[in-house]
């Protein structure tokens, strides 16, 4: 009956009885303990569709969560709610959670997505607006994206992403920016051993502060008319372009950051700054 001393055998049970059910008013939690919890997804993604429901693990290392179908997405969430405390894992040809909605404003809390094409899927909505705290995204699948915002807005602030935790080659994008109205700020944030750490592309708004940038092949990358501003962050062992504009109307300001311009052992490495076809970058 979904009672503590008589749960639900799975997850998809659990929200199917709370999406009935919760608002925003009227709140519901579904707890997932300790374990590895295999979900059925083969024929539809597990959704949250109502606003009002935290999915609420034990620990983002102890409570885990894949797919019976890796190329299908695992998380669909359209209704604002939280997510903490939970790893989704093994989703390697699609997304672990995928949200959208117009004015979606889910919160992710130690939050861990691990060898999935993508992470976390943010689409657009004109008054979206998604936190990620303290979360973790660790072995993005080749050519894929530990968070991708497309049209809306958001705030990492303390997450780790790792493009590969085997430390031997850079993979996939850590952050995705793209759309006229997309606006992301990302706080106190380390990614590393990604081929990009960070894109921002057409049109789209991008605020860096305090972050660290290390062993990647290109830094943070803007292009396509979008703007970035880069304050305070650190960049080691970048092989390629710590800092890249590319395009017309596309605008970088840097201020007060750390630029290494060396491999591990010490070799001059990389390029520092690079504005072309139009951009420009105002360095400080």
């Amino acid at each position: 009956n979904g009672s503590a001393t008589a749960p639900y055998l799975t997850i998809a049970k659990a929200l199917t009885i709370a999406n009935a059910s919760a608002t925003v008013s009227n709140p519901y939690i579904v707890s997932v303990g300790p374990g590895i919890f295999e979900e059925d997804n083969s024929s539809a993604p597990l959704a949250i569709t109502a606003s009002g429901i935290a999915l609420r693990g034990g620990g983002k290392t102890i409570t885990i969560v894949q797919p019976q179908t890796s190329s299908n997405n695992l998380f669909n969430i359209s209704g604002t709610g939280l997510v903490e405390n939970i790893q989704v894992r093994n989703v390697t040809a699609a997304t672990a959670f995928n949200c959208s909605g117009s004015s979606n404003q889910t919160q992710f809390r130690h939050a861990f997505t691990e060898n999935c094409l993508i992470g976390f899927d943010f689409a657009i909505g004109a008054n979206a607006f998604y936190k990620c705290i303290d979360c973790v995204v660790q072995d993005i699948v080749t050519s894929g994206i530990g968070l991708r915002y497309t049209s809306c807005k958001g705030i990492l602030s303390g997450c780790q992403i790792t493009g590969d935790s085997s430390f031997s080659a850079d993979s996939g994008t850590g952050v995705s920016v793209l759309g006229s109205i997309a606006l992301v700020e990302i706080l106190s944030t380390e990614i590393g051993w990604a081929v990009e750490a960070v894109v921002s592309d057409t049109s789209s708004r991008l605020k860096v502060t305090g972050s660290i940038f290390d062993h990647c092949t290109t830094g943070v990358l803007c292009k396509g008319g979008s703007e970035g501003i880069i304050v305070g962050s650190a960049f080691g062992r970048v092989s390629g372009i710590n800092i890249s504009a590319e395009g017309a109307n596309t605008q970088i300001y840097s201020d007060s950051c750390n630029i290494t311009g060396k491999t591990s052992g010490g070799t001059a490495a990389g390029v520092g700054y690079k504005s072309t076809t139009g951009a420009t970058i105002d360095a400080t």
